[in-house]
């Protein structure tokens, strides 16, 4: 009965042991992060002049998509502000041909058979 809760307790330690492994560890990872500070701080003034171009690139790309998105946003509005237009004028069209209709006729033409045999 011993050797059992010894061989199990073995195995869960030597189980705990493989799992400690994963994972993050924070005391390593501040220590990384810190000499990465440190390294950013000593870096070249090539490196910094190519990420702020980068930078400036990505600005520019961003500005021009804005450009274009604001310039097709008008083109819309004129085209509905001209399709309102053109409603407008089809619709006070309708409407005068409507009163043209409604004015009383004097003369009623009646169209009959011919009944000659």
């Amino acid at each position: 009965m011993k050797r059992k809760i010894a061989v199990v307790l073995f195995g869960l330690l030597a189980a705990m042991t493989s799992l400690a492994g994963c994972g993050n560890n924070e005391a390593t990872e501040a220590a990384s992060e810190s000499a990465q500070t440190e390294d950013e701080g000593a870096g070249d003034d090539a490196e910094m002049q190519e990420a702020q171009e980068e930078e400036a690139k990505k600005q520019e790309k961003e500005e021009k998509k804005a450009e274009k998105k604001a310039k097709k946003e008008a083109k819309k509005e004129e085209e509905n502000k001209d399709k309102e237009e053109k409603d407008n004028k089809d619709k006070e069209a309708s409407e005068e041909m409507e009163e043209e209709a409604e004015e009383p006729l004097d003369k009623v033409a009646v169209l009959l058979p011919n009944t000659e045999e």
